[in-house]
């Protein structure tokens, strides 16, 4: 699982995370606590990272989607357009805001 977040229209705040389990074989439950000086991740309420650096003060949006990561070869191995279609499934999406 790739962690990632913008600051200034940049990334390079890329973290592979290895779950360990195939997350393909049912749903799990992936959150993130966004804080002034943090972000932190968890997968089925485990905190799993946490980054410190650069951390953005603007406005953010919750992204989701089926990413075929054409240019990345190297980390993600070649796109195999042969397993089209690419799909994903979601069973709930919330957001909750919170003050510090």
């Amino acid at each position: 699982m790739q962690f990632n977040y913008f600051t200034d229209s940049k990334g390079n705040h890329e973290y592979l995370h290895d779950l360990g389990f195939d997350a393909s074989e049912d749903f799990h439950d992936y959150a993130f606590e966004w804080h002034k000086d943090k972000i932190v991740w968890f997968v089925d309420g485990a905190e799993v990272y946490t980054a410190e650096e650069n951390i953005p003060v603007t406005p953010g949006k919750i992204m989701m989607n089926a990413w075929c990561g054409t240019g990345v070869d190297i980390w993600l191995n070649a796109f195999d357009d042969s397993k089209m279609p690419l799909t994903a499934e979601y069973d709930a999406i919330s957001f909750t805001p919170f003050d510090e």
